[in-house]
C-alpha cells in the first residue's frame, strides 16, 4: 500500500504507520536502489535524491553515474559501507565499523562515523543516534537537537515527530517542543496540515500549531488510513484501497450525487503527485487505472492494468504485464515493453527487460546496463 499514511483499524484499535518517512526512524539501511542491487527487485520510494545514481561496479561495491551515465571517479563503496545509496541534499550516510558518518559527493567523509544510527539529511537536519537516544544533527555534524528521544521523525516543512514516554508530539529545527506530546502516532506535515491519531477511533489533521483543523472519525469497521495533503486534496482510504478525497477544510470532493459508489476510487498509490493520481472508477472493479485531477475528473483515461505516481513529468503505466511511461498528457513516450519501471529520479529511471537491469533517460534511451542479470 502506499507510504505516509495513518491506519487505524477500528477492530483491534491497531495503527500503522509508513516507515519511510512518516514513521519512527529505523536503520539507514533501506532505499530504493540500494533494495534493487541487494535483491534484483524494484521497490518504491518517495526520497528525493541528489542527480547520482548507484550502480553495480565489482564484486559487491557499488559506484554512481551522472545523469549522463559517466562514472563518477573515486566514488566506490562496498555494499554495506552505505546506509542507503541515495545522495539526499548532497550528502550520504557511509558506515566504518559498528558507526556511521556522512560523506560528500566526492567521497570525502565530512561528519566522521560516531553515530548508532543515522537517516538521510532533510531540511539541513538528520536524525542521529547515540546511546541508544535520538537527536538531530546538522550539516556540521554538531548536535541542534540532543539525542533523548526514544524514537524520532524526519523534518518536514519545519516540523518533526518525536515520541516522548508513549505519546507523539512536534518540534521545530531547533529542537523546541511546539505541539505537546499527546498522539497515539503521528504523520509528516505537508502543505501545511498533518494527520495525528487521537485515540483508536479518530483521526485528525493539526497545523503548525497543534490546532485542529480537521476530524474525522472512523468507520464502525474495518481500517482507516489519512494520507498527506497534495495539491490541496488528501487521501481517506477505508479497507485499504477504497479512497475518497477531502479537502482543507475536511469537505468530501469529488462528489458526484446521491450515490456513493461515484464518491470513491480505488488506488493502491491514491496520492496526487504532480497535479494527478492514478484511480479507476470503484463504481466497476474490473476497470482500467487512469488518472484523474483536481476537479475529479480523468485527465488520461483509464486504460492501464497498474499505473505509478507521476514523477518529473512521467508515471510507469503497466499493460498485459508490461512497464512503461506515459507523459502528463497522457501520450506514451517510452514503449510499453519492461518487466519492471520504477519512478524517474531525476533524469533516469531503473528499469527492468530479460533479467537486465538498466538505467534509462526521458527519451527510452538506455543510458546505464548492469552487468549482472536479475535472480
Amino acid at each position: 500500500m502506499m507510504k505516509r499514511m495513518l491506519t487505524i483499524s477500528c477492530v483491534v484499535g491497531f495503527l500503522l504507520i509508513g516507515a519511510n518517512s512518516s514513521g519512527p526512524a529505523h536503520a539507514g539501511s533501506t532505499g530504493l536502489h540500494t533494495d534493487l542491487i541487494h535483491t534484483g527487485t524494484l521497490a518504491e520510494t518517495s526520497s528525493v535524491s541528489d542527480d547520482l545514481y548507484p550502480v553495480i561496479i565489482g564484486e559487491n561495491q557499488i559506484g554512481f553515474i551522472d545523469a549522463g551515465g559517466n562514472a563518477i571517479e573515486g566514488l566506490v563503496y562496498n555494499q554495506n559501507e552505505l546506509g542507503t545509496d541515495l545522495f539526499i541534499e548532497g550528502l550520504i550516510g557511509v558506515k566504518q565499523g559498528k558507526l556511521w558518518g556522512f560523506a560528500d559527493r566526492t567521497g570525502k567523509l565530512v561528519i566522521p562515523p560516531k553515530y548508532q544510527d543515522i537517516r538521510s539529511f532533510s531540511s539541513g537536519r538528520a536524525a542521529a543516534k547515540a546511546n541508544n537516544k535520538w537527536g538531530f544533527i546538522n550539516r556540521a555534524g554538531k548536535w541542534v537537537v540532543q539525542p533523548t528521544y526514544r524514537e524520532v521523525q524526519d523534518f518536514h516543512e519545519g516540523r518533526a515527530a518525536v515520541k516522548i514516554n508513549k505519546s507523539w508530539g512536534y518540534i521545530d529545527l531547533n529542537g523546541s517542543l511546539i505541539v505537546k506530546a499527546k498522539f497515539k502516532a503521528a504523520g509528516q506535515f505537508s502543505e501545511g496540515l498533518a494527520g495525528v491519531q487521537v485515540n483508536d477511533t479518530l483521526l485528525v489533521y493539526i497545523d503548525k500549531n497543534g490546532r485542529e483543523v480537521i476530524r474525522y472519525p472512523a468507520a464502525p469497521f474495518g481500517t482507516l488510513e489519512a494520507g498527506p495533503f497534495r495539491n490541496g486534496a488528501a487521501a481517506i482510504v477505508i479497507n485499504g484501497n477504497s479512497v475518497f478525497y477531502i479537502d482543507k477544510t475536511g469537505k468530501l470532493i469529488f462528489d458526484k450525487g446521491q450515490d456513493p459508489e461515484y464518491r470513491h476510487f480505488l488506488s493502491d498509490w491514491p496520492d496526487f503527485s504532480e497535479g494527478l493520481a492514478g484511480v479507476k472508477n470503484s463504481k466497476y472493479a474490473y476497470q482500467k487505472y487512469g488518472f484523474i485531477d483536481t476537479t475529479g475528473k480523468f485527465a488520461i483515461k483509464p486504460a492501464y492494468d497498474f499505473v505509478k505516481p507521476f514523477h518529473n513529468g512521467l508515471a510507469a503505466v503497466s499493460l498485459n504485464d508490461k512497464w512503461g511511461y506515459v507523459n502528463k498528457q497522457g501520450k506514451v513516450v517510452i514503449p510499453i515493453q519492461y518487466d519492471n519501471a520504477d519512478d524517474f529520479k531525476g533524469e533516469l529511471a531503473m528499469v527492468s527487460r530479460n533479467g537486465q537491469i538498466m538505467y534509462i533517460g526521458k527519451q527510452g534511451q538506455r543510458v546505464w546496463t548492469f552487468a549482472y542479470p536479475t535472480p
